[in-house]
């Protein structure tokens, strides 16, 4: 986060912590909340024009559904579902 109040701004850096905390596999360390926060502000930033940040916010939104979905919480899992085809239609994980 450090890195993050040098330079708030930049997208290759937003996009990467948003990449490490979406694939994290240890469960202490992922954070998709935030993971969906800074690759949406990369996104704004980019003017939603960068394909790296949109695939990026697809995959953490689609991870939050997968986490959602395990604890039951289908109707909230489907809406994140849904924002991940809408952020990256090319991003063929939530169409399985």
């Amino acid at each position: 986060m450090r890195v993050l109040g040098i330079d708030p701004d930049n997208k290759e850096t937003l996009n990467n912590f948003a990449l490490e905390l979406a694939a994290c596999k240890s469960k202490e360390l992922h954070d998709y909340r935030l993971a969906i926060e800074l690759a949406e502000r990369g996104c704004r930033l980019s003017q939603w024009k960068d394909r790296k940040l949109l695939h990026t916010l697809a995959m953490a939104y689609n991870n939050r559904a997968l986490d959602l979905a395990g604890r039951d919480e289908f109707g909230e899992a489907v809406r994140f579902y849904r924002n991940a085809i809408e952020a990256d239609p090319d991003y063929e994980a939530p169409l399985f």
